[in-house]
């Protein structure tokens, strides 16, 4: 099996994204305004990407002005978000010039939504638990599972190039990410979201498909034991056995 090996910390991703939206800032107040990436904008702004995001997708959105252009081939008919220097400095400027109650309004509801976001991964924690628990029971050696299933099911930062996919963050070459980050091709997804998309050669592909095989194979023989074991307790508790002939019990009408 192919083996996929890190070559870089993620605090090493983030000092080097962090210098390349700086750059990208940089490069944009020199040209005397210029479009630059949602990622450095957000930095720009002092505010998470995600945020940034939800500002977007708000009816009627909020923050800065922003553009939407023709993207490259991953998730389809990506649409690549793109904000005016200039106007992020006004709008910065602007949030600026509030009044200290408009400030400390924007900044509670900031603070209340980021508690919101918490509080939603701290329930699907919570019930990730539970569930472990379950499966524990039913079926033991369900850590390996989880573990598989996270690999696949928890999003991931993976660098694109020409609209296609070159690789994890922490495994492409120093040349491709710097690319990467410099196109603002740098695209959050799920290991299963970015095997349905094109890549770009089959080597740097290869290790992922290994991966996601390798976890689905866990997960079936996994949940085939849970559900066998579960299966053999119902007969060893001496439930009755559905009968063969006569009418078809309904199993969903009580």
């Amino acid at each position: 099996m192919t083996s996929i090996e890190p070559v870089r910390t993620e605090e090493s991703f983030l000092a080097k994204a962090e210098a390349s939206w700086s750059g990208e800032l940089v490069r944009a107040k020199n040209a005397g305004g210029a479009l630059v990436s949602a990622k450095a904008a957000a930095w720009f702004l002092g505010i998470h990407a995600d945020t940034l995001g939800e500002w977007r997708r708000r009816i009627p959105p909020m923050g800065p002005r922003f553009q939407k252009a023709s993207g490259s081939a991953v998730n389809g008919p990506n649409q690549r978000v793109k904000y005016d220097y200039d106007e992020l400095v006004a709008w910065k400027d602007g949030q600026q010039g509030r009044t200290a109650k408009e400030r400390r309004l924007s900044s509670e509801l900031e603070r209340l939504g980021q508690q919101q976001r918490e509080l939603e991964l701290q329930r699907q924690i919570h019930e990730a638990r539970v569930a472990l628990e379950k499966l524990q029971k039913n079926a033991g050696r369900y850590v390996a599972l989880l573990a598989s299933h996270e690999g696949w099911a928890t999003s991931h930062a993976w660098a694109v190039v020409d609209g296609l996919i070159a690789g994890h963050v922490l495994t492409v070459g120093e040349d491709i990410l710097d690319r990467a980050l410099a196109e603002g091709e740098i695209w959050d997804a799920p290991l299963a979201d970015a095997l349905l998309e094109p890549w770009i050669s089959v080597e740097a592909r290869d290790p992922f498909d290994e991966a996601m095989e390798t976890a689905q194979m866990a997960f079936q023989r996994y949940w085939a034991d849970a559900r066998n074991g579960g299966r053999a307790r119902e007969l060893g508790n001496g439930l009755p056995i559905a009968a063969t002939t006569g009418t078809k019990r309904d199993p969903f009408r009580f």
